[in-house]
């Protein structure tokens, strides 16, 4: 099921039920192949989904506990979030509105990540769930009723040596949206390496108090205010972010938080629109697709390629390129 149960007109889709089946159709003067256009929709969907691992592949290829590095991780970030994605859009569409007004994806041949609410995190640890500062570009606050290490870990029922990842998805002028991480750990040490007491302040100045060694990632702004840590890894504003908590266990293994990517909606959209990346790739040529894998690149000309569509003679024979080769 793409779209879910959906009814009524959406751009050139037209979406209906029979005998508790979801049907959507095309009008016919716009395609002629409701299948075609179908398909491509999944396939930005899934190039959406796609490029939201690739680009933040340095975390989520090993963020959910239980599951191996690589392959399984991938393939659960993949299908969780695809259908988190055919839920997101099946809910606008069923709000009425139209594939125009549908916005954070990413067309095909398009290698940008777009901001949407990924889950890149989960496990059995608790979860801290972020919001946003106004101030400052945006930057994502967490709550604390003071400012030390023993608060922090005792308001969300953390431990010592416990990890806090960072995870923003920031404004990038080149890139569009730029991923960004760093992490602090719940264990304040003293000048000599030695353990310092939990009650030492987690943040002075705008920097972490006596960092662990193992403290990584660049905090363009970390402060406390109103019981409340703002944090900031870029001089831009943020579209969204994430915490994920994670703690080494005695047999070897590490546990996670759940974690997913909540997004500000005063930040704008970070991504095409989905008429736009239909259209977009109806321009590029791969409007002709097939359920086959080996049919399915289109019938249109693409870069690199000839085709006989237009200039084969009575006889079968092409004379040439084509010119828009």
């Amino acid at each position: 099921m793409l779209l879910g149960h959906a009814r009524g007109k959406v751009g050139s889709l037209v979406f209906s039920r029979a005998d508790g089946k979801q049907i959507v159709r095309s009008r016919a003067e716009v395609v002629k192949n409701p299948r075609t256009q179908s398909q491509m929709i999944q396939r930005i969907m899934l190039n959406t989904i796609a490029q939201a691992y690739s680009s933040m592949k340095d975390i989520v290829d090993h963020s959910f506990q239980g599951l191996s590095e690589g392959q399984q991780s991938m393939s659960y970030f993949m299908q969780r979030n695809l259908n988190n994605l055919r839920s997101k859009v099946a809910a606008e569409v069923a709000a009425g509105k139209t594939l125009a007004e549908i916005f954070d994806f990413s067309p095909l041949k398009s290698n940008k990540l777009a901001v949407n609410e990924y889950e890149i995190a989960k496990g059995t640890l608790p979860e801290i769930n972020v919001n946003f500062d106004a101030e400052g570009g945006r930057s994502l606050i967490i709550d604390a009723d003071a400012n030390t290490y023993a608060s922090v870990a005792g308001w969300y029922g953390l431990k010592r040596g416990d990890q806090i990842t960072i995870i923003q998805l920031c404004h990038d002028n080149t890139l569009g949206v730029k991923f960004l991480y760093a992490r602090v750990i719940l264990d304040p040490r003293n000048a000599d390496g030695t353990e310092a007491d939990m009650s030492e302040a987690f943040i002075l100045n705008g920097a972490i108090n006596k960092p662990s060694p193992r403290n990584e990632g660049i905090f363009q702004n970390l402060t406390f205010n109103n019981k409340k840590i703002v944090m900031s890894l870029s001089i831009d504003f943020t579209y969204g972010g994430a915490i994920i908590v994670s703690r080494k266990a005695n047999d070897g293994t590490w546990l996670r938080s759940n974690a997913t990517i909540k997004v500000d909606a005063t930040s704008g959209h970070s991504g095409s629109s989905m008429q736009n990346a239909l259209d977009l790739l109806v321009q590029s040529g791969i409007e002709g697709l097939s359920e086959l894998y080996l049919n399915n690149a289109g019938t249109s000309t693409l870069p690199g390629t000839t085709t006989t569509s237009k200039q084969e003679d009575d006889h079968g024979q092409s004379h040439g390129p084509s010119a828009e080769g």
